[in-house]
């Protein structure tokens, strides 16, 4: 019954009800951490949204809001070892932001790092190079070279070959960026 009276509000009725919620779960719980909660609700609102069409500034600025609160609750997540918690809110923090946008780039690192600990090895590749290419094209050299780090770093385990040899060139490349 509540899946079906839910299907029957509009999607415009439906994002901007579930703003209003995060607003006011976020009033209300002061000092306590409901990041991932507030940022569910505002990455439905964003959602919703998208649906009906081009967004604009305000619904961009929902996104990054509920980009910021998720990834914090995956950081979060991250300490207290709950991987794979951590990795599903990281990977909708980055899907929440536009390709290059530097937090979403920030997000990769400790993202790679969740999908290299469960076993997501295919996956963690790929977000890496995808990462690697991003802030290549962004021109951050501090960002692209924390990737390339992580990225030796990881790939040593599934490809040890080379991996002295590469870490070195990292390390002294590192040195003159740091």
């Amino acid at each position: 019954v509540r899946d079906v009276a839910y299907a029957q509000i509009p999607r415009a009725a439906r994002a901007r009800r579930h703003t209003a919620a995060a607003d006011w779960i976020e009033r209300v719980a002061g000092e306590r951490e409901y990041e991932e909660i507030i940022g569910y609700h505002l990455e439905q609102a964003f959602r919703y949204r998208l649906e009906l069409g081009p967004v604009g500034d305000h619904e961009r600025d929902v996104a990054t809001r509920a980009a910021a609160l998720l990834g914090k609750g995956g950081r979060r997540a991250v300490v207290r070892g709950d991987i794979r918690g951590a990795a599903n809110l990281l990977e909708r923090a980055r899907a929440l932001l536009p390709t290059g946008d530097r937090d979403r780039l920030e997000l990769a690192l400790p993202l790679s790092q969740c999908l290299f600990d469960a076993g997501a090895y295919g996956r963690c590749r790929e977000l890496l190079a995808e990462a690697l290419d991003e802030a290549a094209q962004q021109g951050d050299e501090q960002l692209e070279m924390h990737l390339q780090a992580q990225h030796a770093w990881l790939r040593s385990y599934w490809e040890p070959e080379g991996f002295l040899e590469e870490a070195e060139e990292i390390a002294t490349r590192a040195l003159r960026v740091f």
